[in-house]
């Protein structure tokens, strides 16, 4: 096997081009004062998890997210770890940005 093959990623897994998206997202939405910071962890099961934070002093995870390993899909959970969103990444990035729009205040949701 070449190099390439033998450090390629599962694809239940949040692969490269995903985790550069997600950083961008989340980035974005850091800039638009949404949120305060991001940060990436592994869960348990040493899987990567992109945690999103909002706050100063009193910062708060406002939910994190990760890769459904059996569904194969994109998965958002709230602070307290239930599912609050589902699905494609694109799917997952979209809803999440109108949850924190509307969070944030910012009145109407673009189409």
């Amino acid at each position: 096997k070449n190099m390439a093959e033998i450090i390629e990623l599962p694809p239940n897994i949040i692969g490269k081009d995903d985790h550069e998206s997600l950083e961008s997202f989340a980035g974005h939405e850091t800039s638009r004062g949404r949120l305060s910071r991001f940060h990436w962890d592994h869960k348990n099961n040493d899987d990567p998890i992109l945690e999103l934070y909002r706050g100063g002093v009193d910062e708060v995870l406002v939910c994190t997210v990760s890769r459904d390993r059996e569904k194969g899909q994109f998965r958002v959970t709230d602070n307290q770890g239930r599912i609050i969103f589902t699905g494609d990444l694109n799917h997952v990035m979209k809803a999440l940005d109108e949850k924190l729009t509307r969070e944030h205040d910012e009145g109407e949701i673009p189409a």
